[in-house]
C-alpha cells in the first residue's frame, strides 16, 4: 500500500510512503500504520496551502485540470461566465479525456453566446467519454447534453432528477441540476413537480437571484403564507 500526498497549489510531494500486509487478514492493520505514517509526516497538522476552496468532485488524472475546472467552476457560480470559459478551455487542453470538463465548457460557451456548433462540439466530445467517469458525472452529462443538444426535455429532466437523488448535496446538483430539473418539469406541464425542486435550488443559492425569484413566484401561484413567500423574496 503507498500513499502520495501532493500540494493542490503546485503539485509539490508533501510525503510518500508505504505499507506491506502480507495477506488479506494484515490489510485493515495496514491500512492503519500508513494512515499514521502520513499524519506523522505532515506533523499531525494541516498542511500549509491546503486551507483552500476545495476541488470539485470531478474524474481526471490531472491535478492542473481538476484546479483549473474547479477554478472555472466558481467563476460561473458567480455568473462570471467568461473568465469561466477561458478556465474550462484551459482545463480540457491540460487533459483532452475530461469528460465533465468538456461538458463544462459547453455550459460556459452557452452562458457567453458561443457558435452553436462550438456548444455542440464541446458537448459531444463530453458525451462521447461519459462512459468512463462516475455515475454522477454520466447522468449531467446525459442531462445537459439532451438540455442543450437534442432538446429532449424528458431524458434530460430524467437524467437530472436520477443525479440529484444519488448524489443531492453535490455541488452541480445543488447549483445547477436541481434549477435545470425545475425548469424543464415547468416547460413539461408539471409544475406542482418542479415546486419542490425550485425550493431547493433557492435554498442551495441564496445569493442567486433569479433562483430565488422563480422560488418566490411559483409559491405565489400556489397562493402560499406570505411569511413563506417573504423568506425568497428578502433575499431578492
Amino acid at each position: 500500500l503507498t500513499a502520495r500526498l501532493t500540494r493542490p497549489s503546485d503539485g509539490r510531494l508533501i510525503a510518500d510512503v508505504t505499507e506491506q500486509a502480507n495477506g488479506p487478514t494484515e490489510l485493515i492493520a495496514a491500512v492503519h500504520r500508513l494512515s499514521d505514517r502520513v499524519t506523522r509526516a505532515v506533523g499531525g497538522q494541516p498542511v500549509a496551502g491546503l486551507g483552500r476552496p476545495a476541488l470539485e468532485r470531478v474524474t481526471t488524472p490531472s491535478l492542473n485540470a481538476l484546479r483549473l475546472y474547479s477554478e472555472s467552476y466558481e467563476l460561473g457560480r458567480k455568473s462570471r461566465w467568461a473568465a469561466a470559459r477561458e478556465l474550462a478551455g484551459q482545463a480540457v487542453a491540460s487533459d483532452a479525456s475530461f469528460a465533465s470538463g468538456w461538458i463544462w465548457l459547453a455550459w460556459t460557451q452557452r452562458n457567453t453566446q458561443r457558435p452553436n456548433d462550438e456548444v455542440r462540439e464541446a458537448a459531444e466530445r463530453a458525451l462521447h467519454l461519459a462512459d468512463d467517469v462516475t455515475e454522477p458525472e454520466r447522468l449531467w452529462i446525459v442531462g445537459s447534453y439532451h438540455f442543450m443538444i437534442t432538446h429532449d426535455m424528458d431524458k434530460a429532466a430524467a437524467a437530472y432528477e436520477a443525479l440529484i437523488r444519488l448524489r443531492p448535496a453535490d455541488h452541480v446538483a445543488r447549483h445547477w441540476a436541481l434549477g435545470n430539473l425545475a425548469s424543464l418539469l415547468s416547460s413539461l406541464g408539471r409544475s406542482p413537480e418542479a415546486l419542490p425542486y425550485l425550493l431547493q435550488s433557492a435554498d442551495a443559492r441564496p445569493w442567486n437571484a433569479r433562483a430565488n425569484w422563480s422560488a418566490a413566484n411559483a409559491l405565489i401561484e400556489t397562493d402560499a403564507d406570505a411569511s413563506v413567500v417573504r423568506k425568497y423574496a428578502d433575499r431578492i
